[in-house]
């Protein structure tokens, strides 16, 4: 079934409800982050600097009407807090004001703003009106949302420290923290705690943040926010000082405790199982308008130093501005447009060659696969070649179906709304569950590109699929025998005998599944019969093998994901796996109400439309903290995350600590598809980068129309749903 799941936020993404269902868990076991550039390539970078010449700053803005233009803007606000004048002088850092002189010097040159639009609001600026504090902070945001208009360009960083602080009492109704904690930004004229009601005094909370962005976007203007501050634990690394306060130098640490107790007993549960929280500064609703890049994860801290290292002229910067600048300062001078999402892939990958370690830059929003600053949508394989002193890597391995001797396609990634460009082939060597092992190959008359760009998308071309082909059979009853003869022609080329997908076999009764020819109307259907039947092209139509190929690939796809988390569920139980996840269903009377955990029942959970749903998963594990990922696997054989969403940072959990999916939970619905589904909980240890599942997802096949004789045919049992089982599947290290 599909699942209607009310806020926008959580659209298009499902509740497991269906008959036979089943609950797998993988997990990698030791996992550890590809470097995606060689050794030698991993140091630091000397940042190629924008000019250093005459900068023209734009005044504080003035209250008053906005200036006319034409077509679409661009505008920044950038804020760098570096004296916090309330605050002892060991809390004042140097690095912030750097940072915004070197997003200026970017934006201006290669980004064509104009002066008088990017605002700056820093200690160097020499006036009050241009400091950094709460009420100068909150009039240019309250300025920037009267002025922008539909298509502009919109930049705001916020650079200086971040904290944590008690959520207000009584919480705020729309937003209560599932913690019962606010992350705050820090001005400088923030002052330490003074308890409730004024707690922080002018401290900047996310949701404060967060509304300003969204008045922001509410006029469909593009905004790029760019938060390089922290707000978790502390610590320093020779040279580098974080962006972040001492744990119980702004608020006192009872104080954090006694509002997570809140936060506990207002959700219904003392066992430290708090709903996930959505990222910090930024709108719970989701926009298309908005992508937000973060200096670090919520566990992490992100850290300022003298940059370049080594250089006698180096000055301190934020690791995250510093990088991020240097990134799209050579990427302007070798023409390669990266999207949001592909600049923060080269941030993770440059963080990942730091000898003193580092955090992690995360990526949030929908429009992550647009242009920087620009509207053009980057279309592209998920599929991403790395490559570090071992040699290539694709992210995707036995979880997405890929088995050793496959080939795939390397193609450019720069080219926009144009085809991309091959580059070469790549032949898998070993799998794991998570990713791939890969060497440069020649294929079908192309020659070997032994040097192939790392970043470059990934398309499989062969699979090899060995004993994994679907068995296929023809049920064409009583039709002419040159209606069976085009299906046949159809079939054929997928049942090659050395690359084929499917072994086409005489019996229907030893098919997986039957290309059905009946009343003029053409069918993929499972032999089974637990599935509504998929339609197809006739039978006289060209495109039907494409189809069928289409959809057959994503039959193997699912069953793989599904199988191998079937296949790796002893394992768990014969301690084969260090990691420990358990994971709970919840129902709950109302949309606002905790819920109730369901004891699993012998013939597995039923659920039936207008039940909500929501799920909880407990980190077990006695010393490893995880990050953990929920897809369901529809009936319909689409692939597509429950949590987190894929424009959504997840959240980490650390040993003992639960989440529950976001509420409001999903509420079931009684639209098609209907039948069996699998929820799949994906565990890795935490590490930088975060493993991306993105990959793994992939569209269901069509639908019968609602009007199609054939719905009638479905079975009654399908449409309640049911959920039963554990499985887990780990990556060895």
């Amino acid at each position: 079934m599909n699942r209607r799941l009310l806020p926008r936020w959580i659209a298009n993404v499902a509740v497991v409800i269906a008959s036979g269902l089943g609950l797998g868990i993988v997990a990698a076991r030791n996992w550890r982050a590809d470097s995606s550039l060689p050794a030698r390539e991993m140091a630091a970078p000397e940042v190629s600097r924008p000019a250093e010449g005459t900068i023209v700053t734009a005044r504080a803005a003035e209250p008053g009407p906005a200036p006319a233009r034409k077509g679409a803007g661009r505008r920044a606000l950038l804020v760098g807090v570096t004296k916090y004048g309330h605050l002892p002088r060991d809390h004042d850092i140097a690095g912030p004001a750097n940072d915004v002189g070197l997003m200026r010097r970017l934006l201006q040159k290669q980004f064509q703003f104009q002066p008088e639009d990017i605002v700056t609001l820093t200690e160097e600026e020499g006036t009050q009106a241009r400091r950094p504090t709460r009420t100068n902070i909150e009039r240019e945001f309250h300025q920037l949302a009267e002025q922008v208009r539909e298509g502009d360009q919109v930049v705001i960083l916020l650079a200086g420290h971040g904290d944590r602080q008690p959520e207000q009492v009584p919480p705020d109704p729309d937003y209560p923290e599932p913690d019962g904690i606010d992350e705050i930004f820090l001005p400088a004229d923030v002052s330490s705690w003074r308890g409730f009601p004024e707690r922080v005094p002018n401290a900047i909370v996310d949701n404060e943040i967060g509304a300003w962005l969204r008045a922001i976007t509410a006029k469909k203007a593009h905004v790029w926010a760019i938060f390089d501050c922290c707000h978790s634990g502390t610590m320093t690394r020779g040279s580098e000082v974080v962006r972040e306060l001492p744990p119980g130098t702004l608020v006192p640490r009872e104080e954090l405790e006694k509002a997570r107790q809140r936060a506990a007993r207002r959700q219904g549960t003392t066992r430290g199982g708090p709903s996930a929280k959505p990222a910090p500064f930024v709108p719970p609703q989701p926009s298309d308008y908005l992508v937000a890049v973060y200096a670090c994860r919520s566990h992490e801290t992100t850290p300022e130093s003298p940059q370049p290292p080594g250089s006698p002229n180096a000055r301190i910067h934020g690791l995250l501005t510093y990088s991020l600048v240097d990134i799209l300062t050579k990427s302007a001078e070798s023409a390669a447009a990266l999207s949001y999402r592909e600049l923060v892939q080269r941030l993770q990958a440059q963080y990942a060659g730091r000898p003193q370690g580092s955090p992690t830059p995360l990526v949030e929003g929908r429009g992550q696969d647009r242009i920087v600053l620009g509207t053009e949508q980057r279309v592209r394989s998920p599929l991403l070649l790395t490559r570090d002193e071992d040699g290539y890597k694709v992210n995707a391995g036995d979880l997405y179906g890929l088995t050793p001797g496959s080939v795939l396609a390397v193609e450019s990634t720069t080219r926009v709304n144009r085809r991309p460009q091959r580059l070469g082939h790549v032949r898998v060597q070993t799998t794991s569950p998570f990713d791939a092992t890969v060497e440069p190959c020649a294929y079908e008359g192309s020659a070997l590109v032994s040097d192939l760009a790392p970043f470059s998308a990934c398309r499989p071309v062969f699979i090899d699929y060995g004993l994994r082909r679907l068995k296929v059979a023809i049920q064409a009853p009583g039709v002419q025998e040159a209606a069976r003869h085009q299906l046949h022609g159809a079939i054929q080329p997928l049942a090659d005998e050395k690359v084929g997908l499917v072994d086409l076999v005489e019996d229907p009764r030893q098919a997986d599944w039957l290309v059905r020819l009946e009343q003029g109307r053409v069918e993929l259907l499972e032999s089974s019969g637990n599935r509504a039947p998929f339609p197809l092209p006739p039978a006289d139509n060209p495109a039907l093998g494409e189809v069928l190929r289409q959809n057959l690939e994503k039959i193997y796809r699912a069953r793989t994901l599904v199988a191998l988390a079937g296949r790796f569920e002893g394992e768990r139980y014969r301690g084969g796996s260090e990691m420990d996840i358990d994971v709970e269903v919840l129902r709950h009377k109302d949309r606002s109400s905790p819920g109730e955990v369901l004891p699993a029942p012998a013939g597995g959970w039923v659920f039936r439309p207008g039940d909500l749903i929501s799920f909880r998963v407990h980190n077990k594990s006695l010393s490893m903290r995880m990050d953990v990922t929920l897809l369901i696997v529809g009936s319909d054989f689409k692939i597509h995350a429950f949590y987190p969403r894929p424009d959504e940072v997840g959240k980490s959990l650390n040993p003992g600590e639960m989440l529950t999916t976001p509420p409001p939970p999903g509420e079931i619905s009684d639209e098609p598809p209907f039948g069996p589904e699998t929820l799949v909980v994906l565990a890795a240890p935490a590490c930088n980068p975060p493993t991306d599942f993105t990959p793994l997802a992939q569209d269901g096949l069509p639908l019968a129309r609602a009007a199609d004789p054939n719905q009638s045919l479905r079975p009654p049992d399908l449409q309640q749903s049911s959920l039963r089982g554990l499985r887990l599947i780990h990556q060895r290290g």
